[in-house]
């Protein structure tokens, strides 16, 4: 929730708006389809007719949190399939765009 309100918790801020900025703005350039900032990977979902950006953590197994911004949106997948790629990539990914977003209005 500190991340999707800009680092503010019932009306306090606690951690710095230019923080939340920082750590969720690209950083490092990676060779797959998102990028990293600072604890967080860059990414976009399709959703609707259009793609929106938003940005996770992501844990072995499949746990992953989604925030975005854009649908004021917070998504959290929990798995125990560890070591699977497919799971906390593809699948993730799926479940993320043709499920969770998918059920949403405009």
């Amino acid at each position: 929730m500190l991340y999707l309100n800009d680092g503010k918790w019932q009306g306090e801020q606690i951690i710095s708006q230019e923080w939340v900025k920082k750590s969720t703005t690209k950083q490092i350039e990676t060779s797959k389809d998102d990028d990293y900032g600072y604890l967080w990977s860059i990414k976009k979902y399709k959703f609707k007719n259009r793609m929106v950006s938003g940005f996770e953590a992501s844990g072995n197994g499949g746990n992953k949190i989604t925030i975005n911004p854009e649908l004021n949106m917070i998504i959290v997948l929990t798995g125990s399939a560890y070591g699977s790629e497919y799971v906390e990539g593809q699948q993730a990914k799926a479940i993320i765009e043709d499920y969770v977003l998918a059920s949403f209005g405009n």
